[in-house]
């Protein structure tokens, strides 16, 4: 499996973050693509006991050592290839904290605005899950075989709704597209391309020096293939993706199947054999893109085109106003718990 697809890491799923961020591409008339979070570190904590701290105009919330490590090894029991892959390791660390940060800022947003959770849609969500087993019997031995008790269960059914309600709050604000527009993101969504790519992965938490060298050698590779190399060949020895064995092979794919930075760069080449004149950096590392075809798929119902531009928009909306609030905030890590790179840029 290619690396580069939006599909292709389950940890999203595990983390199961935010009902409206993550999947969605906007259309080409929209704004710039949503940059990485850099976040304003702090000082670094010393406490053991402390995994993390985060402050900004809505207060601070600790994250406890005992409740990072909780969540971690309760993610590794239901995923454990994760445990054999030191690199999602450390994405899984990362994204805890991070998640971490991003519930701090909308809850801010819930208390600032006086967002709260519908107390009857609490009580069908607790219902639902009770309707799941044979009997109360069976229901009162899950709650206690996870450790948590019905008061706990609805308290996190509250603000699990809570949050989407305020993402939903963020959402109301986008306009409804225009004839023009939903006709255009009905063409672009018809375009079809296919691509080969060479990729050379860069794990989390590599020196300075690592990435450059990698760089480095996707540089020497790039021109190569700009002049006329078989690039197959090229792939075949050079790139760290699932696709190698195809010489890159890529196969055909429309807007929205591939992560942001890639897809903008293989959609913008012209000609059949044309290769990317710079790497295109994603969140897996270097690539180089060489365009093998072009074609036109079936045309989307307005209908859906119409739920498909709103939904991205709402998307788009929701990833900037978290994203803004996140790094409005300052973060403070305890190195030695969440052994990851927090303050990445890729």
């Amino acid at each position: 499996m290619s690396l580069i697809t939006r599909t292709s890491r389950g940890l999203a799923l595990a983390m199961a973050v935010f009902m409206l961020i993550g999947c969605g591409r906007a259309s080409q008339d929209d704004d710039a693509p949503i940059r990485p979070t850099v976040y304003n570190l702090g000082d670094p904590v010393n406490d053991p006991d402390i995994a993390a701290v985060v402050s900004s105009e809505y207060g601070a919330d600790t994250l406890t050592t005992e409740f990072f490590l909780r969540q971690y090894n309760l993610i590794l029991e239901r995923l454990p290839q994760i445990g054999a892959d030191p690199g999602q390791q450390e994405e899984l660390r990362r994204n805890i904290v991070e998640e971490f940060v991003r519930r701090h800022v909308v809850f801010g947003v819930a208390d600032q605005e006086g967002i709260q959770s519908d107390s009857l849609e609490v009580a069908d969500q607790m219902d639902r899950l009770r309707a799941q087993f044979g009997s109360e019997d069976e229901f009162q031995d899950a709650l206690a075989a996870n450790e948590i008790t019905e008061d706990s269960l609805r308290a996190s059914i509250a603000e699990d709704l809570r949050q989407q309600a305020v993402l939903m709050h963020f959402a109301s604000s986008v306009a409804a597209p225009s004839d023009l527009d939903i006709e255009r993101f009905r063409r672009e969504q018809a375009e079809e391309i296919q691509a080969q790519h060479i990729l050379f992965l860069t794990q989390p938490g590599l020196s300075a020096d690592e990435r450059d060298d990698i760089r480095s050698r996707a540089e020497a590779v790039r021109d190569s293939a700009r002049q006329g190399v078989d690039f197959a060949e090229l792939a075949q020895r050079h790139s760290d993706d699932g696709s190698a064995a195809r010489g890159g092979d890529l196969g055909y794919f429309r807007r929205g199947m591939m992560v942001p930075e890639f897809e903008d760069a293989a959609f913008a080449l012209s000609d059949s054999g044309d290769v990317t004149r710079d790497l295109v950096e994603t969140q897996y590392g270097y690539h180089i893109i060489r365009l093998t075809g072009r074609r036109t798929g079936e045309v989307m119902d307005t209908s859906l085109a119409r739920q498909g531009l709103e939904m991205q928009r709402r998307q788009r909306e929701v990833q900037n106003r978290v994203q803004t609030l996140t790094e409005g905030a300052e973060l403070r890590v305890n190195p030695e718990v969440v052994q990851a790179e927090i303050n990445h840029d890729v």
